[in-house]
C-alpha cells in the first residue's frame, strides 16, 4: 500500500496473482483482498487511521 507521494506504508504478501479488489472493514481493522488467482484474504491491520496518519503528509 502506498500513499499519494509514492511512499510505501504497508506490505501485504500472500496472493500469487494481481489483486483485483480491496476493501476495509467499517472499523478499519481488517482489509479484505481478492486476487485473480481465485483467492481472498482477510488481513488484520494496525488500523486504517494509523496507516493514513503514517503515510499521508497532509495528516501530519
Amino acid at each position: 500500500m502506498w500513499n499519494l507521494s509514492g511512499q510505501q506504508v504497508a506490505e501485504f504478501t500472500g496472493h500469487q496473482g494481481n489483486i483485483k479488489s480491496a476493501d476495509f472493514s467499517p472499523n478499519g481493522e481488517l482489509l479484505a483482498t481478492a486476487s485473480d488467482d481465485n483467492t481472498a484474504i482477510v488481513w488484520r491491520i494496525r488500523g486504517l487511521d494509523e496507516l493514513l496518519h503514517e503515510g499521508c503528509d497532509r495528516l501530519k
